[in-house]
């Protein structure tokens, strides 16, 4: 099934008006539910939310690993940052970075966005109500010209912690002031780039890999079955078939590790990209509430505090 930004509302309007509300989301395009804190019908209601990721991102989470302690989401590092616990039980220091005893979701949030090692990009209620509530504000990249000296004065402590660790992950590609201002370049050659360089394989290699899939499918049907039984008696045959044909299983195993290499650096170049867009994400949230604090708009101010105050909540109780 699927499930609408209008059909999550009306569940929510089932609910007492004074039940407060948090809203956990993983999936794809997941920061499309954060308007709803924007929606007139809704906005009194103590109601806030964390994402994996943007309207317009997919997110992370389908992994071949069947191994739950390599899984790398949004999900691991947030409720890892909460619990002091990761999904396979191993301890978390808890970043209770106020030091007021317990984690808060803005703190899980902060956590996820500096230590998550996937292509997620994670963001909250806030992030969006300051976007949306501000005409043009979405649209606006002014930001990228300041300093990042000037935007980091700006920013909450917990802001800055986000921003320094980033910082340092990205290294010296956004050593200098002008850092903003490169990531955003950065972002606009990977976005022309595509998928031109996103898997980077010889022709060969893939036509290789190609006939070699071909050969064993032909010679053994059963790696074609979707019963497990089938395929894993068929990939027995196929092991053993190959143990005696030192050429094709070599050539096999050469263009394998090609590619296996290619994936790899391919995912290392999205995280990358993640943190950068992590980095700007972060800075334009800055600079939009120093901007909606400086125009005096005591209703939009209010609105922001009650939310600021809703996300650094436990969302455990």
């Amino acid at each position: 099934g699927e499930l609408r930004v209008a059909d999550l509302k009306e569940e929510l309007r089932k609910l007492p008006a004074k039940r407060p509300v948090t809203l956990v989301m993983v999936q794809c395009h997941s920061g499309a539910f954060a308007n709803l804190v924007l929606d007139p019908d809704l906005q009194d209601r103590p109601l806030c939310g964390f994402f994996a990721a943007p309207k317009e991102r997919v997110a992370a989470g389908c992994t071949p690993s069947v191994l739950e302690e390599d899984y790398k989401d949004f999900t691991s590092y947030f409720f890892a940052a909460l619990t002091g616990k990761d999904r396979v039980g191993r301890a978390v220091t808890k970043p209770d970075y106020n030091k007021d005893g317990k984690i808060g979701g803005d703190e899980a949030l902060a956590y996820a966005q500096m230590v998550d090692e996937s292509i997620d990009v994670p963001l909250c209620t806030s992030d969006v109500f300051l976007r949306k509530a501000q005409e043009g504000a979405e649209r606006d990249m002014t930001f990228v010209d300041r300093p990042f000296s000037e935007i980091r004065a700006l920013a909450s402590p917990l802001q800055k912690r986000v921003l320094d660790s980033l910082r340092e992950k990205l290294g010296s590609a956004v050593a200098g002031d002008d850092c903003l201002k490169v990531a955003v370049e950065d972002m606009n050659k990977r976005s022309v780039n595509g998928m031109r360089n996103s898997f980077q394989l010889e022709r060969a290699t893939i036509d290789k890999l190609n006939e070699g899939r071909r050969t064993l499918q032909e010679k053994f049907p059963g790696l074609r079955s979707r019963t497990a039984t089938e395929w894993v008696s068929a990939a027995q045959e196929a092991v053993t078939y190959l143990d005696g044909e030192e050429a094709t299983r070599q050539g096999l195993v050469t263009a394998i590790t090609a590619r296996d290499a290619a994936e790899k650096k391919n995912g290392a170049d999205e995280v990358y990209g993640a943190r950068m867009l992590r980095l700007l994400r972060t800075a334009k949230t800055v600079y939009l509430e120093s901007k909606l604090r400086k125009s005096g708009d005591k209703n939009l101010i209010a609105r922001l505090e009650k939310l600021r105050k809703r996300e650094s909540e436990s969302p455990l109780g």
